[in-house]
């Protein structure tokens, strides 16, 4: 960022020109043309200045808290049928000056669980506002205060893979010291299930390489996330070490173990008893119903997630695919 205005504060002294712009919240200038801003994430506006876009729903945008005063957000279609696949939501949460912003989850928390968070909300609570936030994922509730180091806050919401319930969170204005200082850098205890690209650090101990898109190695791949059905992820995540990296390139992953899975034999029987619940007169319990429930969604699973389909006890996309496979394996032989 800093190598960002040197240059162009280079070219205004050299073409004496003044299209230059002042950017906002860790935002820098465009190297190609000096009066465009290159935002962080969640942040937009040709300086930055507030809350990004949303693509997809109608959701985020920026808010101003008051003290003690609770005010709540909450992930596309939360009270309905949840949120859908390729939404995306940002919200800018500011405080008064000399507060802070205290977050906090509320309700029902559930989204795609992988090694990595692929369908996420994340908070940035560092003061620099270009770090990778917290990201929580999976169906734990994170049980805790999340307090930010200054009075803003930006708050991201990404559905890249599946649909599922979301989140709700409320955020208010406080006095109490930030979550990073409390929490040793957010990796100390009880910090839940969140899973995070690159950690948060206090301001001013990172250094960076001089450049930009300088890439540390791959790590190693994670295990999958699924058994079987090429329903499952793995992923594999590098760190940006320069002080710029423009190209989003920090985690890669995909589909794995593409053996179907088996269909359980006894489904008919529980389809059957699972009927009897719904009828008044069945005199089932609860708690049996409860449990049936349990079994009927491992039956309606199918052997495949799309889009892949079964064939020949594997998952495959396409007829060709398959033919290819087996014409390597015979090519092999």
């Amino acid at each position: 960022m800093a190598v960002n205005k040197a240059y162009c504060a280079d070219q205004i002294n050299v073409a004496g020109s003044r299209n230059f712009t002042h950017c906002l919240n860790d935002g820098y200038s465009n190297p190609s043309r000096c009066s465009e801003c290159i935002c962080p994430s969640g942040y937009g506006g040709s300086k930055c200045e507030r809350a990004q876009k949303s693509r997809n729903a109608i959701c985020g945008g920026d808010l101003s808290l008051e003290l003690d005063t609770w005010e709540q957000l909450e992930s596309p279609g939360y009270s309905k049928d949840g949120y859908e696949v390729g939404q995306q939501c940002n919200w800018v949460v500011r405080s008064p000056q000399g507060t802070r912003v205290m977050a906090e989850f509320i309700n029902d928390f559930s989204m795609f669980c992988g090694n990595i968070c692929l369908d996420y909300v994340e908070l940035k609570l560092a003061t620099d506002q270009r770090l990778t936030g917290a990201r929580f994922c999976c169906d734990q509730r994170f049980a805790g205060q999340l307090i930010s180091e200054h009075n803003q806050m930006a708050i991201l919401f990404r559905a890249q893979l599946s649909q599922d319930i979301g989140f709700q969170i409320r955020v208010r204005a406080t006095r109490l010291p930030a979550s990073i200082q409390r929490m040793g850098g957010l990796n100390g205890p009880n910090t839940g299930n969140r899973t995070t690209e690159e950690a948060p650090t206090p301001l001013g101990l990172k250094t960076f390489l001089p450049g930009k898109d300088i890439w540390g190695e791959w790590g190693p791949w994670s295990d999958c996330s699924r058994p079987c059905g090429g329903c499952g992820i793995r992923s594999r995540t590098r760190t940006c070490l320069s002080e710029v990296c423009l190209s989003d390139k920090s985690y890669e992953s995909s589909a794995c173990n593409f053996l179907a899975c088996p269909i359980r034999p006894n489904c008919h029987k529980i389809l059957f008893l699972s009927r009897l619940c719904h009828q008044s007169d069945a005199g089932a319990t609860s708690q049996n119903c409860s449990q049936m429930a349990q079994q009927l969604a491992q039956c309606t699973q199918p052997s495949c997630c799309p889009p892949f389909y079964a064939l020949n006890g594997k998952c495959v996309q396409t007829q060709f695919e398959e033919g290819q496979k087996e014409t390597e394996m015979s090519n092999r032989n």
